[in-house]
Formats: C-alpha cells, sequence, structure tokens
C-alpha cells in the first residue's frame, strides 16, 4: 500500500512538474541529466527521454561551459549551496536561447 501510495505521489509531482512552462533539470553529480520536464523540449527540441544520460555540457554554448563548470563544482564540493547565472542552451536545430540556470 506505501508503494503504490508513492508511485502515485510521484505521478502527481511529475503532472504538476510538466505543467509548469519554465523548464526544470537535474543534473546527477557527474553532470549528466537525469531529469528534465516537458517544457525542455519546448525549448530545446531535444527529446526528454533522449535528452537523458547526456551531460548538460553537450547543450551549453562553449562560451558558457567553464562558468558552468565552475558553479557545478562549488556545488559538489559544498562550497556553494547553489548557483544562479546565464548561460545559452543550444537547440536540436543549432540556435542559441538564453536560459537562467
Amino acid at each position: 500500500e506505501f508503494a503504490q501510495t508513492l508511485r502515485n505521489s510521484e505521478r502527481e509531482f511529475r503532472a504538476v512538474i510538466d505543467r509548469v512552462s519554465d523548464v526544470i533539470f537535474e543534473t546527477d553529480e557527474t553532470g549528466q541529466l537525469a531529469f528534465a520536464n516537458a517544457s525542455w523540449q519546448g525549448l530545446t527540441g531535444y527529446e526528454v527521454n533522449k535528452s537523458l544520460k547526456k551531460t548538460i555540457m553537450f547543450y551549453l554554448h562553449d562560451g558558457d561551459r567553464a562558468l558552468y563548470s565552475k558553479n557545478f563544482q562549488g556545488i559538489l564540493s559544498g562550497q556553494e549551496t547553489s548557483a544562479r547565472f546565464e548561460a545559452r542552451l543550444c537547440t536540436q536545430d543549432g540556435e542559441f536561447k538564453p536560459v537562467e540556470i
């Protein structure tokens, strides 16, 4: 019964997250996408399930990768608890769209 309640809760949470117009994504400790909501495809053109397990660096503009790495390493090391910065994500058609991470 607990497992079913948990599955229902996760399904409801996912439904809410997928209705949000902002892109929400999560990476694992190596920088690979572990989760992205449905808005990911709307912004990038990439299907969510095909994007998972690719590193976020794959999608970042070359000029934004060093800043991302610095912030990501700060969080991994425990020196920072969060980071916020502007970057450019590459879309499937090769354009770069400005985003706040």
